[in-house]
């Protein structure tokens, strides 16, 4: 009688493991050359930038400004064209708005003290006296926003708001992020003048956003038609230049400063 077939493959396999000698040991990790497959990209390819944020925005805003006191033509800092960034701007630490107020940023309670209202209007416009210098003939409408309190890197409530007395005169309009619209541009991505507006609803009146509230802009920084991506523009040798940033706005957000949940949001 014939050994079955398993028994055939067992004893086949016992034979070609003796011929094989005994196991060797396992290398080492550190023994083994890594495969050609195994690079580590991170170390081959450049990896993006981060986005720009308040603080970064306000540094190069400085050093364009400081590049146009002194009539020096080249900033020395990196180019900005095509750099995203993610500019937070705080507003609302006074409290709410009154019903009548024309504040661009601001935020008002509904009279049923259910919720309350959030409206950010861009208040940067070819309007303003600084922008009339700055503008070129193939521009037809700029909008955006001027930055509130630029010296404040981090963007928080002033301590003057949280102590519970009121803003004195306000502050001169010096930095500024818009974008610029040609004639042949399509109309589509235009506010025109049209504010972002979105309601909060509220268990209790403690929700109410007391410590104010965050308007978030991202996007990327996309060149003036001259090839600059800041232009400044100065009203005297004792002042500091206006400058404001050309844009391509992507994305804003009304965030609660906490925790930075949305309360809405606008995306192109």
């Amino acid at each position: 009688m014939f050994p079955t077939r398993p028994l055939l493959i067992a004893a086949a396999s016992l034979a070609v493991m003796a011929c094989q000698g005994p196991e060797r040991p396992a290398e080492n990790e550190a023994d083994v050359a890594p495969a050609a497959n195994d690079v580590n990209l991170s170390e081959v390819l450049p990896l993006p930038e981060p986005a720009l944020d308040r603080s970064g925005f306000l540094a190069a805003m400085a050093s364009a400004a400081s590049a146009q006191a002194s009539d020096t033509k080249t900033v020395a800092s990196p180019s900005l064209d095509g750099r995203r960034f993610a500019i937070r701007i705080r507003f609302g630490c006074d409290g709410p708005a009154s019903a009548d107020s024309d504040t661009a940023l601001r935020w008002t309670t509904a009279k049923d003290g259910k919720s309350y209202d959030v409206l950010a209007k861009p208040d940067l416009s070819q309007a303003d006296e600084p922008l009339k210098a700055m503008s070129d003939q193939t521009i037809e409408a700029i909008e955006g926003f001027w930055i509130p309190r630029p010296w404040e890197h981090r963007g928080e409530c002033p301590v003057a708001a949280l102590d519970g007395s009121r803003a004195g005169l306000p502050a001169p309009q010096l930095v500024g992020i818009a974008q610029y619209f040609t004639a042949e541009d399509s109309r589509v991505g235009r506010r025109s003048g049209r504010p972002y507006v979105a309601t909060q609803k509220i268990a209790s009146p403690a929700d109410l956003p007391k410590s104010g509230l965050v308007l978030l802009l991202e996007g990327r920084f996309e060149a003036w038609p001259g090839g600059e991506v800041i232009r400044c523009i100065g009203s005297g040798r004792d002042q500091r230049p206006t400058c404001v940033a050309s844009a391509h706005l992507d994305r804003a957000a009304f965030l609660k400063p906490q925790d930075s949940s949305v309360i809405a949001e606008w995306r192109e």
